[in-house]
């Protein structure tokens, strides 16, 4: 199981405070095949950004995404997660992950999550969490930082493949020349 610890420092009156994202590999075993053993607990929320689907599995967080469609936003969900019981319920963990989106950091408690994909998103994904709040870096950055400094288009796909919008922030991820590349959401 891979687990990645970073921090994300912000400013609160000047003190930095610590949030911490911790990520866990959802395992093939967890997602077979044919088999139903996976559990996901999901819930429609309201952000300051829009209505967003947050689900979680019983180890942590498993997918954001924004969406005013709530079918469109449930499809996604089924469709990143064709094998594993999908269950509308908010659940606690899912409430402390948009705790993200209050202006008081001190309240944000540490997030769990529980996130399915390749060794190479997986390091992707690591390093967009080191991104310091209200910074920014490319992906050609990334691709160097992770041991592949020709996989800039590759890093591109794995940010765009990011399966927990904003506390895994993709969106502090530019193009070389300073544009904005885009996001799965919108630009």
């Amino acid at each position: 199981m891979a687990k990645i610890l970073a921090p994300h420092i912000a400013q609160n009156g000047g003190r930095p405070n610590k949030v911490v994202v911790k990520i866990a590999a959802i395992e093939p075993l967890e997602h077979k095949k044919n088999k139903k053993n996976l559990i996901i607990y999901y819930g429609y929320l309201d952000t300051p950004f829009g209505k967003m689907l947050v689900a979680n599995t019983r180890k942590g967080i498993c997918y954001m995404g924004f969406g005013d469609d709530k079918c469109k936003a449930i499809s996604e969900l089924e469709h990143r997660f064709p094998k594993a019981v999908i269950k509308q319920e908010v659940t606690q963990r899912q409430k402390d992950a948009i705790q993200i989106f209050l202006r008081d950091w001190k309240c944000i408690p540490k997030i769990q999550l529980h996130i399915k994909g390749t060794e190479f998103q997986l390091k992707v994904w690591k390093e967009l969490i080191k991104i310091p709040v209200g910074k920014v870096t490319t992906y050609g950055e990334i691709a160097t930082k992770i041991g592949h400094p020709k996989a800039s288009r590759a890093v591109g796909t794995a940010v765009g493949k990011n399966p927990v919008v904003y506390l895994i922030p993709c969106h502090r991820v530019i193009c070389a020349n300073g544009s904005l590349g885009g996001f799965f959401w919108n630009l």
